[in-house]
């Protein structure tokens, strides 16, 4: 039996009151948050500037082959 169940001698109304002082301070941040990682950048070469505004640019880089692990050049548009 916890004195909390039936208000023992400790209940909720007679526990301290945080300091003022103390609520002022910034919360440090957790420490299980992983840091913030960068974006990777890419590059490409631009296939079509004919429009205004538009640009596709294709990017190519080397995947290993699902099969035969030999390293293949893949490209894509953006």
């Amino acid at each position: 039996s916890s004195p909390f169940l039936h208000g023992g001698s400790t209940s909720l109304y007679r526990l301290p009151k945080p300091n003022s002082s103390q609520s002022c301070q910034p919360l440090k941040s957790p420490a299980f948050l992983p840091p913030i990682r960068a974006m990777k950048s890419m590059q490409g070469k631009v296939i079509c500037a004919t429009d205004d505004k538009t640009v596709s640019v294709e990017v190519v880089r080397l995947a290993p082959h699902p099969k035969y692990k030999k390293r293949v050049r893949k490209k894509k548009k953006f």
